[in-house]
């Protein structure tokens, strides 16, 4: 969303923030996807997307998931669920700048 001054800043904060909090506002729209979506991606990211994670796919009736996890904590959790997953898959990441 923009403001008359040509700001934006982003509806779904604004929806769901403290109202005591201050509105952040960008000088663009490039700005604000940069700096307020993807960097918040990136750090996630480079954080929780480690190349001793995995993700395993299971179906389960009509639905699916996904889980990331350490190859340790699938077997875990596995063996509670005595289930096998549809597809392991690695993750091969380097870090994000």
């Amino acid at each position: 969303m923009h403001n008359s001054a040509c700001q934006y800043y982003c509806a779904m904060c604004e929806n769901y923030r403290n109202k005591t909090d201050k509105r952040q506002y960008y000088p663009s729209k490039l700005a604000l996807w940069e700096l307020h979506c993807f960097e918040n991606i990136i750090e996630w990211s480079n954080d929780n997307l480690t190349t001793e994670k995995i993700v395993a796919l299971q179906f389960y009736n009509s639905s699916s998931s996904a889980m990331l996890c350490t190859p340790f904590d699938w077997d875990q959790h596995r063996k509670r669920k005595n289930k096998d997953p549809f597809k392991i898959i690695p993750i091969h990441t380097k870090l994000l700048k």
